[in-house]
């Protein structure tokens, strides 16, 4: 045989010495049908006259080299694999003389990937390869970063890219490439490249762009050797990757790392809110049973592996210290307005779930605050929610050298507690009740009145999920009711009412929550009594509201005496809620202070017009209004 193969390689050289340049294109494209050859030997004989060829006057073929593709293509389709392993040096050859646009071609191939230019690319990584596995990682990475993107449809020459990229990282160079100890060099950009690209490929068509994406991340994973990365990462998160939360399994994926790299076991989705993203609308790439077979393999092989030294699972570039300020300077470069959505959420997401993991380098939270701010304003909701949400993550981070920027922190959470955008709206005010847990009082005291002013709105707000955020927030607040702030002490009677009618309000996690931040006004402003009440009967049954709200004047017309009167302004400011559970809570709290108020309380407050006001919402359309407003009626016969 090699007998034979030398006589190919020797009359090779002859035919390229004699050959006219018009003629070589043609007598390659020849060739490749004579891989068709029935006989293995000639088979194999055709494809090493091919790489001589190409080998001595490869250079001559750009102007062919769309039809040298094709024609390369076609002729390892179903061909033994002794014979496409030969031709595949030829690949390999055309591809340096003519890299970038050998590599082009090929990606302008139709989709999806056939499994012939797989099979090249594959080629193009693998021990035989030498330099074009960095080159044609390098290439891919640059190919889906760089390549102009629309928001509405895919780009062909990206998706396919994502794909050639699961396949070389398929191949051991590249996988060492990935595990250099450098991290600036592959680790950090391609990391990078694949979360990035789960955020471009989000939307742009049915499904099958993000599924290509969430498997180059977990192709990356497996080539890096990341297996504690993976294990904390389970399937509802690989799932959400490729759904409408692609951003929350992104963060996933970071926590996942940087939680292995510190050695822990990074289980769990890693999501901050995984109750909200159980409900999410994502879709799902497991549905086929070869999936579920090879996915059961998959765990079969890390569970070995786990038994092992748990140090050997993840390689030296995870732990790098620099991998951090890499992945920083990486992501930094996709947060412009020009950059397209995808890349914008993925990389806010990337920074924001990193403040968690950079508490002990202030440079790097410094760093990441900088570029976190600006992201609060983004055109994108998703952008400004990520990037408030990084900003909360502060909480776990904090120390003296946040201070100086703790300001411009609070200021830019308080601006967009009142975005329109309600998610937004509600990370906004979820992220600074986590701020204000650990600033200085001596920071926030000058802006307290003014996050009080503009939280009010929020608290009656018709969505839930900002109502549930904003009376949290209130009850972090109280805390600095201790400093003897006049005007804060103000703030909490002035917004009394709201939280009293809304301990029950119709959804359970508002009463829960204005419940919550009735018990730390009581205790900030030493109303025993209405603390001892709480404590002894809870949080009121939403059937015996009237009975908490008897128990509850009880008290405040005795501790509160000169607040009665804005108290009862209140209530008729409620009297117009939309809900008309709230209307039904104003009326009946209100009835209640008259009736316990004494004869001196009353003098001050304007009793016919109160009463006025509860008559008019007898001729209101909900039964329960009227029924309240009769009641606290009733309570006034002897007034």
């Amino acid at each position: 045989m090699n007998d034979r193969l030398g006589v190919a390689n020797d009359l090779a050289a002859v035919v390229c010495a004699l050959l006219d340049a018009s003629e070589f294109p043609q007598l390659l494209r020849t060739l490749h049908g004579g891989l068709a050859d029935p006989e293995i030997d000639s088979a194999i004989g055709a494809a090493a006259m091919c790489r001589t060829l190409v080998d001595r006057r490869g250079a001559e073929l750009l102007n062919t080299l769309q039809s040298q593709v094709d024609g390369i293509i076609a002729s390892i389709r179903n061909k033994p694999q002794p014979v496409v392993d030969k031709m595949l040096t030829t690949v390999r050859r055309l591809a340096e003389v003519h890299f970038k646009d050998f590599i082009d071609l090929l990606l302008d191939q139709k989709l999806p990937i056939s499994t012939e230019v797989a099979t090249i690319f594959r080629a193009l990584a693998d021990r035989e390869a030498g330099d074009l596995a960095a080159r044609t990682l390098k290439y891919l990475v640059s190919v889906i970063n760089d390549t102009p993107l629309l928001e509405d449809k895919p780009v062909n020459k990206v998706t396919m890219a994502t794909s050639a990229l699961t396949e070389v990282l398929g191949e051991q160079p590249v996988s060492e490439l990935l595990r250099d100890a450098d991290t600036s060099r592959m680790y950090a950009p391609v990391l990078a490249t694949v979360l990035m690209r789960v955020g471009t490929a989000y939307g742009v068509d049915d499904g099958v762009s993000s599924k290509s994406a969430v498997q180059a991340v977990r192709a990356f994973f497996k080539s890096s050797g990341d297996v504690l990365v993976t294990r904390g990462i389970d399937e509802d998160t690989w799932s959400r990757m490729h759904g409408a939360k692609f951003d929350d399994g992104v963060a996933a994926c970071v926590k996942a790392l940087f939680t292995a790299s510190k050695g822990g076991s990074g289980s769990g989705s890693g999501s901050d809110d995984d109750e909200e993203n159980k409900n999410g609308d994502d879709e799902n790439d497991d549905g086929d049973a070869k999936r579920g077979d090879d996915e059961l393999e998959r765990k079969r092989d890390e569970d070995q592996l786990l038994d092992e030294d748990a140090a050997d699972l993840l390689p030296p570039q995870a732990s790098d210290p620099q991998l951090r300020q890499n992945v920083i300077n990486i992501c930094s470069k996709f947060l412009s307005q020009q950059r397209v959505y995808g890349q914008r959420v993925v990389a806010t997401t990337v920074l924001a779930q990193m403040l968690l993991h950079c508490g002990d380098d202030s440079t790097l939270l410094d760093q990441l605050i900088q570029h976190l701010l600006p992201r609060v304003t983004d055109k994108k909701p998703k952008v400004r929610k990520q990037a408030l949400r990084g900003l909360g993550n502060l909480e776990e981070v904090w120390n003296e050298s946040l201070h100086a920027q703790a300001t411009s922190i609070l200021s830019a959470l308080t601006s967009a507690a009142e975005d329109q955008i309600a998610p937004v709206a509600a990370e906004a005010v979820a992220s600074m009740t986590r701020v204000v847990r650990v600033v200085a009082p001596q920071t926030i005291m000058p802006m307290l009145i003014n996050i009080c002013y503009r939280m009010r709105t929020a608290f009656d707000r018709k969505e839930v999920e900002v109502r549930t955020a904003s009376f949290a927030l209130f009850g972090e607040l109280t805390r600095f009711g201790s400093s003897g702030s006049t005007n804060f002490l103000d703030q909490m009677h002035a917004n009394m009412v709201t939280v009293l009618v809304h301990v029950n309000d119709e959804e359970e996690s508002v009463r829960e929550a204005a419940f919550g931040a009735l018990q730390r006004v009581a205790a900030s402003l030493e109303f025993e009594g209405l603390v001892t009440i709480l404590e002894e009967d809870g949080q009121p049954d939403p059937a015996l509201y009237d009975v908490f709200a008897d128990r509850v004047a009880t008290v405040l017309v005795e501790v509160a005496a000169g607040r009665v009167s804005g108290y009862l302004d209140a209530c008729g400011g409620y009297y117009k809620s939309d809900w008309s559970v709230v209307r039904a809570n104003a009326a009946s709290l209100a009835g209640h202070l008259l009736a316990h108020a004494s004869a001196e309380t009353r003098q001050r407050v304007n009793v016919h017009a109160q009463c006025l006001l509860l008559i008019r919402l007898l001729d209101q359309d909900s039964g329960v209004v009227r029924t309240k407003a009769a009641k606290a009626l009733s309570l006034l016969h002897d007034v």
